[in-house]
């Protein structure tokens, strides 16, 4: 379970962010890679990530790596890149639905080919193991640019369930209504037409997932973020992206006006300043550097 969420701040620049938490029946881990970057033709990039079983999403990934690498003309606009992997979904499902049937006749032997009720018993088990398919249906989330700019889409198992998204923002995932409580806040007061400041509409991307992780036990970790900036992708670096996110968290409760915010911030992730510096100034610029220590710690 995971929670993904991304924005579109103007016509050329957006951002789109992960957890990092995965887990087992008994095991938690927080190094999980959710976020993964395609490179299409003429310079059209394509940032997906994907929540629900952390295998199948595995296996769809690298199928739709293999797939782009193969082609002799790589996808160079958001629709090219969604009918794509709208096929490789398309293959992959094709695929499960034959392993798991073979196997659970395999596995489940009481009717046979000829007996009487064959024919309903297939219908019954194919109809139980679609079923089973779409419980653990779950989009993708897709942030791309390409000549025409920047979009946000969703491109899910079932077809009828890809879409563009017109809004500002989105978000999927076990964390999503938690996530979507700060960034409705922020972006209902925003015209569509006007251009939000991308390091802003980052610094809310990282209070919402800092919420969800807040108040999921599914969500958590330092997140993984993707900024796309005039089609320039930037990824920044693990200790910047922590120290980003503890100062968004902390600006969200007052610790230190915005203004400083902003400006840690553009430094951390476009100019990849030092974190250490950025932290020193960080607790020069609080009123109360021992309150932002404890709360950072969680007292």
């Amino acid at each position: 379970m995971t929670i993904i969420g991304a924005a579109k701040f103007n016509p050329y620049e957006g951002a789109i962010i992960a957890d990092r938490q995965s887990s087992t029946s008994s095991t938690r881990y927080l190094i999980s890679t959710k976020l993964h970057l395609v490179e299409g033709g003429n310079d059209s990039k394509f940032i997906f990530g994907g929540t629900g079983s952390a295998g199948r999403i595995y296996e769809i990934i690298l199928r739709l790596k293999e797939g782009i690498a193969e082609l002799k003309e790589k996808p160079s606009t958001k629709y090219d890149f969604r009918d794509f992997m709208g096929e490789i979904i398309k293959e992959y499902k094709e695929d499960y639905l034959k392993r798991r049937f073979n196997q659970e006749l395999i596995n489940l032997p009481e009717k046979h080919p000829g007996q009487k009720g064959w024919e309903e018993y297939l219908a019954g088990k194919q109809k139980t193991i679609l079923e089973d398919f779409d419980e653990l249906d779950e989009p993708f989330l897709v942030l791309s640019c390409d000549k025409n700019g920047v979009a946000l889409q969703r491109i899910s198992v079932k077809p009828e369930n890809t879409r563009l998204v017109s809004h500002l923002y989105d978000a999927i995932g076990s964390g999503e209504s938690l996530a979507d409580l700060v960034l409705h806040d922020f972006f209902k007061n925003i015209d569509e037409k006007e251009a939000v400041n991308p390091i802003e509409g980052i610094m809310v991307l990282l209070q919402a997932v800092a919420r969800a992780a807040d108040r999921s036990k599914s969500v958590g970790g330092i997140p993984q973020l993707y900024v796309i900036d005039h089609g320039k992708v930037i990824s920044p670096r693990r200790n910047n992206l922590k120290l980003a996110e503890e100062i968004s968290r902390a600006e969200g409760k007052g610790y230190f006006n915005k203004g400083f915010a902003v400006e840690a911030l553009e430094d951390l992730i476009y100019k990849g300043a030092n974190f250490e510096t950025v932290e020193e100034n960080m607790l020069q610029k609080t009123k109360n550097p021992k309150a932002l220590l404890r709360f950072l710690r969680g007292y």
